[in-house]
């Protein structure tokens, strides 16, 4: 057995004597668990062990097929075993030529012909088992021969590279307790050289009595409590201070010394020291040696009780809480002593107790007992699992044309720790090692087997080892290995489960992953990202449907919106400057869904619908639910109402964010919410001029899913330009002391001049979006207009939002976009470029108090800093740095502009900033 496995059998068995402990430690005799002790110590420092059928090892390979057996000839226990086996399936490999030869590193040419066709001529590969776990190595099966050899194939550059750095770990280790051991005793020892013989007529008689070993006893003015020291020649070291006319408590004291002489507890406590020092590393062993010093005293403890009888139980107790009151602190640690009162603290000295005041006299039913949990402990904790004259053969497939050597061969594809290579370091170490011609004919075969690939696809049965082969020889292997190795496409599909419907919403995607530094970036990471990916697409319905309406599924131009939200997002969580991420998709609408299964859908649309429209029901707006379109109507007046426009609140009611065209009847009409102060008052429909308005925008939103979101919003910037009259109209509320005005006496004035003017702050706020005026305006005006404005605007938004949902008003939200950077480079021909959206709220200690001022300063000065750190940074700069750099930054920044008024917080789950150097891969070709 191994250091690793002796430690971990011996961590099982402490646990197991820890818990019996706790539960008999005051119903058996006290010497059942220092012989359990003993049992561990054995377990620790003997490197063999003897297996059996009642080993809770047998028990858990039968259970999981895990290979669980310990002996020194195993194929984990003997490196030159290793390298044997993996030696017998492959040819000798000259690795310095593989690493120096660049056509090797990237593409060699001995290796391109052969798996080229594997993946040339492969259908597109679908991962049946996308989750969003990193990925395991699959387990090796139940044959003995195949799992010790692909045992052996896969963990022999641990042994070569990983055992020999642990092994100097665990000897420095070793030998440093070692050494702090021994000078801890050699330092007691000195100390001891200063005691002096006792001559006391008590103690020679005693001595007289006392001859089954020869015993010294001696004083020191260097201890408080009595404790023995030495095994060959033992000695008992009694304070200076002992009270030697005090003859009941010197019995108790000196019989519970020679307890622990006759027995050799300081051999035994020697022999738990060196096991601690081997297993320095494992925290059980740590626990051990403090309950079996502590153990071994309460064992010593229930000897002297029942020689001198049960009777003085409450004075030995006595004496012991009196010893425990004098404890010095001059001894601080004596690892092959046997004190009285070993220093382990005073919930230790409280078991010492209970367990003296409990104590019986021994009975044949407690022994038997006891006899039996040593004697099944022994049995189920300390064998090895034995031999399974029965075992199953999972890894080669029935009906696949591969024998067991070639299995080994497969899966000694799967290095020893190569989820952390780098994904050239990886090629590098198995295009080496596949550099045979009949290696090469075994990757071919296998990735052309139809039986497997059935498997794969999940269209055949097989055991879950053979399942997670082919994923990583599918999704991970072949990918980085093959020809066109840099750019690899994934497939999928996702749908909703409605179980009757004639068609459920489905996605079919593709992802694409390239790989732009394969230095850089692992396989793990290369193969996390594939599986998070994949595992988002997958679930994208799963995730929504109970929020998605049935509506929402059959609007393709809302899905399509949804799913592209959901790719900005994935391509900025798992897409960097090593990795680039795409993912292309088809989206087929929701069909018809049966009467049953629109039951619940129809009580939550209700429900939401009623919550939505419910201040606007008062004035006139009713609403149902239309069968023929699976979707609801909104009327106002005997006209069909296509949308609200509530300005103040900045909310957009419709069932349709598109052009709608042939959903509405024709004379539909748009509503306007009108306010009195923050009160709504009404509802009126739009003027010609606004309903023409807003079919423009409506076609623009279609048109801008079709063709790209820049259209949309190119077309909303033309249609949309404030006015000299607009700005003239706002800037009334531009007094001289603007400034010094609370928040909320300002906020209040500006929510009555919205609503009066709503359609000049629709167009202003336009400007603002794009900082495109078309009027003539001085920075302090467009600023007045951009921050002050706009930040009253989102808080007066809040504030009206709190009163008709009752509920407290909630900070302001304001979501960020930055110019995109780019830096071209001409002799490449290509670009370094980054991207950064964040969001951040703001907290008002008082609206009444804080002044308008403050709050720009605050707030504007927040924003005017990121953009400046944000313009005024290189754009190599930026790609370099990370994610967890650039919230730094952010969160710097709006440390620095917060206040004790006003606290501004960066969104850490609302950010994104993505970048790409495309010039290094082309530098380094050209380097190169």
């Amino acid at each position: 057995m191994s250091i690793v496995q002796m430690s971990f059998s011996g961590a099982v068995l402490i646990l197991a004597v820890v818990v019996l402990r706790a539960l008999a430690m005051n119903r058996l005799p006290k010497d059942t668990f220092l012989i359990l002790w003993g049992i561990v110590l054995l377990r620790l420092l003997v490197p063999f062990s003897v297996p059996s059928q009642l080993s809770v090892y047998s028990w858990v390979e039968q259970k999981t097929g895990w290979e669980l057996r310990a002996g020194t000839d195993s194929a984990m226990g003997n490196r030159s075993a290793l390298k044997s086996i993996v030696n017998q399936n492959t040819s000798p490999v000259n690795y310095t030529d593989v690493i120096n030869d660049e056509n090797k590193k990237h593409a060699p040419e001995n290796n391109t012909a052969k798996h080229s066709s594997i993946n040339a001529n492969q259908p597109p590969k679908y991962d049946i088992n996308v989750t969003n776990n990193t990925t395991q190595s699959p387990s090796l099966g139940n044959d003995m021969s195949v799992m010790y050899s692909a045992i052996a194939a896969r963990l022999t550059a641990f042994y070569v590279n990983i055992v020999p750095i642990c092994s100097v770990v665990w000897c420095v280790g070793m030998f440093a307790y070692m050494i702090y051991f021994i000078a801890a005793y050699l330092r007691c020892r000195i100390e001891f050289q200063t005691s002096f013989p006792v001559e006391n007529p008590y103690a020679r008689h005693w001595l007289e009595k006392h001859r089954r070993r020869l015993v010294t006893i001696r004083q020191s003015d260097r201890i408080s409590t009595p404790l023995t020291y030495g095994i060959w020649r033992p000695v008992i070291l009694m304070p200076k201070d002992t009270d030697w006319e005090n003859t009941q408590q010197l019995q108790y004291v000196l019989m519970h010394e020679y307890v622990h002489i006759c027995r050799f507890d300081a051999l035994t406590k020697l022999v738990c020291v060196l096991a601690l020092c081997i297993h320095w590393f494992n925290p059980m062993v740590w626990i051990m040696y403090v309950l079996l010093n502590q153990d071994v005293e309460i064992s010593c403890d229930e000897h002297v009780v029942r020689r001198f009888g049960v009777a003085t139980r409450s004075s030995y107790a006595k004496m012991l809480i009196q010893m425990e009151a004098r404890r010095s602190n001059v001894v601080d640690f004596l690892p092959l002593g046997s004190g009285l009162l070993l220093k382990i603290g005073k919930n230790a000295m409280e078991e010492r107790i209970m367990a003296i005041m409990k104590m019986k006299k021994k009975s044949v039913p407690a022994v038997a007992l006891a006899a039996v949990l040593v004697i099944s402990v022994t049995a189920v904790f300390v064998t090895s699992a034995a031999e399974q004259t029965k075992r199953t053969n999972t890894g080669v497939v029935s009906g696949a044309d591969f024998t067991d050597g070639e299995w080994q061969k497969l899966l000694a594809l799967q290095l020893d720790g190569y989820e952390n290579m780098s994904i050239s370091d990886y090629q590098e170490k198995v295009w080496a090692l596949t550099d045979t011609e009949e290696y090469r004919e075994l990757l071919e075969r296998f990735s052309q087997d139809e039986i497997l690939y059935a498997i794969y696809e999940g269209e055949r049965t097989a055991d879950q080892n053979t399942k997670e082969m082919l994923s990583f020889f599918y999704n991970i292997y072949e990918p980085l290995t093959g020809e066109k190795w840099r750019t690899r496409d994934f497939g999928g599909y996702a749908a909703t489960d409605y179980s009757g419907a004639s068609d459920n919403a489905g996605m079919e995607y593709t992802v694409t992953l390239t790989v732009l530094d394969a230095d850089a970036l692992t396989v793990g990471e290369y193969d996390d990202a594939r599986r998070n990916v994949m595992g988002m697409l997958n679930g994208f319905f799963q995730e929504r449907q109970g929020e998605l309406l049935v509506t929402e599924l059959r609007d393709e131009e809302l899905m399509q919106m949804l799913i592209d939200e959901e790719i900005v997002n994935i391509k900025a969580t798992y897409g960097d400057r090593r990795l680039r991420i795409a993912v292309s998709y088809f989206y087929t609408p929701l069909g018809e869904v049966p009467a049953e299964e629109m039951d619940d859908w129809m009580q939550e649309s209700a429900a939401e619908w009623e919550n939505m429209v419910k201040p606007y029901v008062p004035f006139g707006l009713t609403y149902q639910y239309d069968w023929d379109t699976d979707e609801y109507r909104m009327y106002f007046n005997g006209k069909e109402v296509r949308a609200i426009y509530d300005t103040v609140q900045n909310l957009f009611i419709s069932t349709h964010i598109g052009i709608g065209e042939g959903i509405y009847a024709d004379d539909a009409v748009d509503l306007y919410v009108e306010y009195d102060g923050r009160k709504v008052t009404g509802l009126r429909e739009a003027t010609p001029q606004e309903m023409e308005e807003a079919t423009k925008k409506r076609r623009a939103v279609t048109e801008a899913y079709q063709n790209g979101q820049g259209k949309y919003f190119d077309s909303l910037r033309e249609d949309v330009p404030a006015t000299e009259e607009d700005y003239q109209s706002l800037f009334s509320l531009k007094t001289p002391d603007y400034r010094a005005k609370s928040i909320a006496d300002f906020n209040g004035k500006f929510l009555e001049w919205t609503n009066q003017n709503f359609e000049r702050k629709e167009r202003i706020a336009v400007d603002n979006m794009y900082a495109d005026y078309r009027v003539l305006l001085t920075e302090e005006e467009k600023r007045f207009a951009a921050m002050t404005v706009h930040l009253s605007t989102l808080e007066n938004a809040a504030y009206v939002r709190s009163i008709q949902k009752s509920e407290p008003e909630r900070d302001v939200v304001e979501d960020v976009f930055l110019r995109d950077k780019e830096a071209f480079d001409q002799g490449s021909n290509r670009s370094a470029w980054c991207t950064l959206y964040y969001a951040f709220s703001y907290h008002i200690s008082d609206k009444e108090t804080v002044s308008v001022g403050e709050r720009d300063r605050c707030v504007g000065g927040m924003m005017d800093a990121v953009l400046g750190f944000w313009e005024s940074s290189p754009v190599d700069y930026l790609v370099a740095m990370t994610d967890e750099e650039m919230r730094g930054k952010l969160h710097e920044i709006a440390g620095k502009f917060s206040s004790d008024d006003i606290a501004i917080t960066i969104l850490d789950d609302q950010f994104s900033f993505e970048r790409m150097d495309e010039r290094e891969p082309y530098r380094a070709a050209e380097e190169n």
